[in-house]
């Protein structure tokens, strides 16, 4: 006569199904995470800088962005308080709502080959403040220091120029170039 119930062998299988299961799951999971972050990041700036756009005409002043060079996973927003259409860090104001001190990545961005401020002028024109005929690329940067370059993530980078904020996605050259989507 035979019992009802399972063998020792068909549960090691089963639970060792269900592991194998788990850690292809979590290692998923993980990438999920971090696309999302790097996506997650692009979207925060991309609304700061069109935020910044906004209120530079509805204000009829003009708006700077500058990445914190000392600790490249942050960047203030400044309103120029004074009128004189320049960044004055001691003068114009910042404004807090529109910066970033805690990116999970780095950030960089390129302007006609120089780190500059970017300027989003009364008019919501976006310039760099050395080089006002330069495209502006930034970019996310993996825990390495380069380019976030991964097939999963639909964009991680930004392009500016002229009256254009678009998202994209780096196109894996030397030079990081943002391809916009």
């Amino acid at each position: 006569m035979r019992q009802q119930g399972f063998t020792i062998i068909e549960l090691i299988i089963v639970v060792s199904i269900i592991g194998i299961l788990a850690v292809a799951l979590a290692l998923q999971f993980t990438g999920w995470r971090d696309t999302y972050l790097v996506e997650s990041q692009i979207k925060t700036m991309y609304t700061d800088l069109m935020s910044a756009r906004t209120y530079a005409m509805q204000q009829n002043v003009s708006y700077f962005m500058r990445l914190n060079t000392a600790t490249p996973n942050a960047y203030n927003t400044y309103t120029d308080t004074n009128g004189n259409d320049a960044l004055d860090i001691g003068t114009d104001t910042s404004v807090t709502m529109l910066s970033r001190q805690t990116l999970r990545h780095k950030l960089q961005w390129d302007i006609g080959g120089n780190p500059a401020d970017i300027k989003l002028d009364r008019r919501g024109l976006v310039e760099p403040t050395t080089n006002p005929l330069a495209d502006i690329n930034i970019w996310v940067l993996d825990d390495s220091g380069n380019p976030y370059n991964t097939g999963d993530v639909d964009y991680d980078c930004l392009f500016l120029s002229g009256t254009r904020i678009t998202v994209g996605k780096y196109d894996g050259s030397k030079v990081p170039v943002c391809q916009s989507k």
